[in-house]
């Protein structure tokens, strides 16, 4: 290369690697950053790490490989070096490509490779432009290689030093990713222990949350609660499992006195935005711009509630208090999402700078009078048409609340909302604040590194018995 084009291949790289760091801390895809499949950005992020094979390149490739090698290996001259401040984009897709390939069974270059991991890691750049890059690299890649080198230490036990130098170096890279699904520590924390299972630590998670929301009074503190331990459950157990392990805990929970507490933090978990798959809407909080609604690729968990509900009456003879509590929840979850979209909250001004929690006076004694009259009302019908117990059930409600009638309306004064002005603000702030982190819902992109399921053993842990 000439060495006057040095300064602009330096400068071009330095923004490449800014723009690959920012999308993948916050694992956003080329549609969120508003370019097309075709640009070179885009293929960068979507093919950057795949390999590809020597019969497949196409001419300009081919030319440029060669020239590569060249430089790379060519005695005459000084040759390339790795660390050289414009090549060091490069390891973003070779080391990605690297950890997957390492984890392949179907070679035997684990000694080769883990040569090429050490001195592509453990060897800094010398100056302080391409240190800084260096260090930016390992950071996006940190997570992946993490996974790859605990999995190997596993498979491979005579490579167990090796791999702890290289886990030690990446250590001060970890935790780069602002995303939405947990980290390997944070999965096995949850997995690890006796017995336990990821189904059986979000029922311990629901459990906390309602005994707390119960004696509030007594343990003003709230136990620790992060939102990615339920995309983690959707992402690995499927919808189907993650409902049936909040069903089973509100169950539990009614038996022990604090199934109304349960039966709300149940909604919460449902109601709540995901990335994809969204039983709600998800926009930009206080921005014009245009949002990606999010993708939809299946049932997602609201759905899952409704089928259960559909098949409600089934469960009577086997389990009535499993059919009463799907009846409840999902009677409350469409109540919840009604009044969210009645409010319409994409476009209401809601004032968020100091949120707490109280109970409306009065409203949610007759709101679990409402559930548990529908409830009855549907197990009572459990050999009649699905048709009409939905009828019923929502006749019940009514009823109870007192909506059916023409011009009624439901008090919401002792909220302190004012329905008629469109505009929601509720005096909230009487309760211990709880800091719920909803694991980085800033950002939404695709599923990006953090649970690509698609290599081999790419997380490094069996999952069979979850």
């Amino acid at each position: 290369m000439p060495i006057e084009y040095q300064p602009v291949y330096d400068e071009f790289s330095a923004i490449l690697v800014l723009v690959l760091a920012f999308v993948y801390r916050y694992e956003l895809t080329y549609d969120d950053l508003g370019i097309g499949h075709d640009s070179f950005v885009a293929q960068l992020l979507e093919r950057g790490h795949r390999s590809i094979a020597p019969n497949d390149l196409t001419e300009e490739q081919g030319k440029h490989l060669g020239g590569w090698l060249r430089g790379l290996f060519d005695a005459d001259k000084e040759g390339l070096n790795l660390h050289e401040t414009f090549l060091l984009p490069s390891l973003v897709g070779g080391l990605t490509w690297m950890a997957s390939h390492a984890l392949t069974q179907t070679h035997q270059e684990h000694e080769a490779l883990m040569q090429i991991f050490h001195k592509l890691i453990r060897s800094a750049p010398t100056s302080g432009d391409a240190q800084a890059m260096h260090s930016t690299i390992l950071s996006i890649v940190s997570a992946r290689l993490e996974r790859c080198f605990h999995t190997l230490k596993q498979r491979y036990p005579g490579y167990s030093t090796d791999v702890d130098q290289l886990l030690q170096a990446i250590k001060p890279n970890l935790q780069y990713a602002r995303s939405v699904f947990p980290p390997t520590s944070e999965l096995e924390q949850w997995t690890t222990a006796t017995n336990n299972t990821l189904a059986s630590s979000l029922r311990h998670t629901v459990q906390q949350l309602s005994q707390w929301a119960t004696n509030a009074s007594i343990q003003p503190n709230p136990p620790s609660y992060t939102h990615r331990q339920v995309y983690a459950s959707i992402e690995l157990l499927g919808a189907f499992k993650t409902l049936g392990a909040i069903v089973d805990e509100i169950k539990a929970q009614t038996d022990a006195g604090n199934g109304a507490a349960a039966l709300n933090i149940g909604v919460t978990l449902i109601c709540a935005p995901m990335i994809k798959n969204s039983v709600l809407p998800v926009d930009w909080v206080g921005s014009s711009a245009p949002v990606t609604h999010p993708p939809r690729s299946r049932l997602n968990i609201r759905e899952v509630l409704k089928f259960e509900f559909d098949n409600a009456a089934s469960l009577v003879s086997t389990d009535q208090l499993a059919a009463e509590t799907i009846v409840r929840l999902h009677r409350r979850v469409e109540a919840q999402l009604a009044v969210i979209a009645q409010a319409d909250l994409s476009t209401a001004n809601v004032d968020l700078t100091n949120v707490g929690i109280v109970q409306a006076p009065g409203l949610s004694s007759e709101f679990d009078k409402a559930m548990n009259d529908a409830a009855a009302a549907s197990i009572a019908a459990a050999g009649a048409d699905m048709t009409d117990i939905n009828k019923q059930l929502q006749q019940n409600i009514d009823q109870s609340l007192d909506l059916g009638g023409a011009g009624t309306t439901l008090d919401l004064s002792a909220m302190g909302v004012d329905a008629s002005a469109g505009d929601i603000s509720a005096d909230l702030g009487n309760l211990p604040d709880l800091d719920l982190d909803m694991g980085g819902m800033g950002g939404m992109g695709g599923m990006g590194m953090g649970m690509n399921m698609e290599g081999d053993d790419d997380w490094g842990l069996d999952f069979d018995n979850m």
